[in-house]
């Protein structure tokens, strides 16, 4: 069948060093947003934009190449009704 991949912004972390934790992936890093103390940043890796929460301020003037980690314990999985199939949800299914 077909699924949707999702995962929650707080749950993407784009690394400081080369970092071996999670799934690792390249992005382009090309805007960061400034809310208080906290940061969203906006990173495209393989044409799809991802919105990523940083719980600390992070600015950049240039786009630049990043490393992100997901844990994959984090990530969702929905059916194409967009019915979350994994993890499940107590009292469904």
């Amino acid at each position: 069948g077909e699924y949707i991949i999702g995962m929650r912004p707080h749950d993407i972390k784009i690394l400081r060093e080369f970092e071996k934790e999670g799934f690792l992936s390249k992005g382009r890093l090309h805007l960061t947003y400034v809310i208080g103390s906290e940061t969203i940043a906006y990173v495209e890796v393989e044409g799809i934009d991802l919105a990523v929460h940083l719980p600390y301020i992070y600015r950049i003037d240039t786009p630049q190449e990043v490393a992100i980690s997901i844990d994959p314990s984090k990530i969702l999985i929905f059916d194409k009704r967009g019915m979350r199939v994994w993890p499940r949800v107590k009292g469904h299914g």
